[in-house]
């Protein structure tokens, strides 16, 4: 009798399913199974496990030559495959900046939404490669934008800030020749020069624009201006359309991770809730012990564009007060209704963070048997090399209760975002600082004067000083992520917003009675804002180092010698 296969497999990663076998009732090939997890002695038809996740073959005949050429799209054949068999001939990669141009069109779409015309040329856009950069491990359920812009500010942030830059500078360069117009008239104070000088908010809206264009296009950029990452991502390397190099693909993962010189989680909310994902986590710990495991919250970035905006809307909101005088010299009421917009970043700043502790606390209760498969085949594929590769599943959730999620707490704390992503939030106020600095040149203010802004109102205040009051902002949005009573959700934003009010008006007041006395006065706030930026900075180094080194010992005690999947 012949025995017939049905070989369905979805269109992609972490929603597939199975090659399975269908036999006639007299089958001329007898397969038995056992699943890592399970005590051999209590399985009378194995006699001998090999390793902890061996499967026992006992076929009863010779397979036909058909049945060879296919065998990787049978039940038997995948559930035979070592877990980190490198195929070489399906091994595929794309470089990071190509999976993002057009917008990242490939991460917004899951493969399930394409029609099968569109699925078809996804392959070609990968190339045969023999080792990987990057791994990208993310879900699908979460929406590809956050992750295109999570991997563009990744990547891309130094080419964003060298055109954020020549922009600047070009538009500056214009302004001081006098070139633009400057609809409104502006009185410094700096060193008592308070003579109405021509103003025009180009400096600011440059700043915004270049930002955007920056990021646009850093998936353009040559070859010679960006380090090359070539990474794995499953839509376009793994077949979307031919069933065998599909199922080839899918269930061949572990060799595409042990290729991979770094595993770089794509981390959100619903991320532990797939198993597939689950499955690339575990298979890269167990495939690259020493590997680089990359852990990315998405709420970082995200929280960054959300800071960007609100920095961008207040600065505007605070010049036009300002230039239009509606609250006479109240400085207090300008930056109390001019800081107005921040209330609202301030709120989704602490919904965003909220999420962040939500998702960590998950990991506490985390069970493997919760995390969703769309089939049992693949389930019990995972599961049973789960096992193999942690001795049990209650290992792995040991593993991923306090391992995964002691390394999160310290990767990926809101606390410490990176400098680069607090650069691009402060640069709308060192913008707006440019635009004074044109003005008083255009109104020929004496060179004393504008050295003296440049140094109390860009350096001391924009820079420094706001450096500080952002990392207070963020940490209390952190600290009071929750609300601090039961339906008090919008009083904890008033509260965080006015000791933002508060700060910010106190370094202004600062800065106006330093810059109005003498340039040495000036410098020396200037210092004193540095000190403090300083000490902010190196005790966020400090703390990264003492986790480093946390990682690196508790590595050190537990992992052997050769700890290497075969």
């Amino acid at each position: 009798p012949q025995q017939r296969r049905i070989c369905s497999c979805d269109l992609a990663m972490g929603n597939t399913s199975c090659c399975q076998e269908e036999s006639q009732p007299v089958p001329k090939e007898v397969i038995e199974t056992q699943h890592a997890c399970d005590d051999p002695k209590s399985s009378k038809s194995i006699q001998k496990p090999v390793e902890m996740a061996a499967i026992q073959v006992v076929t009863a005949s010779q397979e036909s030559q058909d049945t060879q050429v296919s065998k990787r799209c049978t039940h038997s054949g995948i559930l035979n495959m070592p877990h980190f068999e490198v195929d070489a001939d399906i091994l595929r990669g794309i470089e990071l900046e190509d999976s993002l141009r057009r917008l990242g069109k490939l991460w917004r779409e899951s493969p399930l939404d394409l029609k099968i015309e569109d699925r078809t040329g996804l392959w070609e856009k990968s190339r045969p490669v023999q080792k990987y950069d990057v791994f990208l491990s993310h879900t699908w359920l979460t929406p590809g934008r956050w992750k295109v812009f999570s991997l563009l500010l990744q990547s891309g942030w130094k080419q964003m800030f060298a055109v954020w830059f020549f922009c600047i500078s070009v538009v500056m360069t214009i302004g001081l020749l006098g070139w633009l117009p400057k609809p409104f008239l502006w009185r410094a104070g700096t060193l008592g020069f308070v003579t109405p000088t021509p103003f025009g908010p180009w400096m600011l809206a440059t700043s915004f624009f270049s930002m955007i264009l920056g990021l646009s296009v850093v998936p353009y950029m040559p070859a010679w201006c960006r380090k090359s990452s070539v990474c794995f991502l499953d839509v376009a390397c793994i077949h979307q359309t031919d069933k065998d190099l599909m199922a080839r693909g899918v269930y061949g993962l572990g060799g595409f991770l042990r290729q991979s010189a770094e595993l770089r989680v794509l981390w959100s909310g619903p991320y532990l809730t797939r198993l597939w994902c689950v499955f690339e986590l575990a298979a890269y710990h167990a495939a690259n012990p020493a590997g680089k495991v990359t852990l990315s919250p998405i709420f970082v970035e995200t929280g960054v564009l959300v800071m960007f905006l609100g920095a961008h809307a207040a600065s505007l909101l605070v010049q036009i007060i300002m230039l239009t005088e509606v609250f006479g010299d109240s400085s207090l009421v300008v930056y109390f209704v001019g800081l107005l917009p921040t209330y609202i970043i301030i709120h989704l700043l602490r919904k965003i963070i909220r999420g962040k502790h939500n998702m960590i606390e998950s990991l506490e209760t985390f069970v493997l048997s919760d995390a969703q498969c769309r089939n049992d085949f693949d389930r019990e594929f995972i599961q049973n090399a789960i096992c193999a590769w942690y001795g049990s599943e209650k290992a792995f959730e040991d593993f991923v209760r306090h391992d995964l999620r002691e390394e999160l707490l310290g990767m990926a704390s809101t606390t410490s975002i990176p400098l680069p992503y607090i650069g691009m939030v402060a640069a709308s106020v060192v913008s707006s600082t440019f635009d004074c600095i044109t003005s008083l040149f255009i109104g020929k203010a004496p060179v004393e004067t504008i050295v003296t802004h440049l140094i109390g109102y860009t350096f001391a205040s924009s820079l420094f000083w706001f450096f500080a009051l952002l990392t207070l902002v963020i940490y209390l949005c952190d600290r009071w992520a929750f609300p601090l009573c039961k339906d008090w959700d919008h009083l904890t934003t008033l509260v965080i917003f006015l000791v933002l009010v508060a700060s910010f008006y106190g370094g202004s007041i600062i800065t106006t009675l330093a810059c109005a006395r003498s340039i040495w006065s000036a410098l020396a706030w200037c210092v004193c804002t540095a000190l403090v930026a300083a000490v902010l900075i190196l005790r966020k180094r400090l703390v990264e180092s003492r986790r480093i080194a946390r990682t690196l010992r508790k590595d050190a005690d537990l992992d052997g010698p050769d700890d290497r999947c075969p």
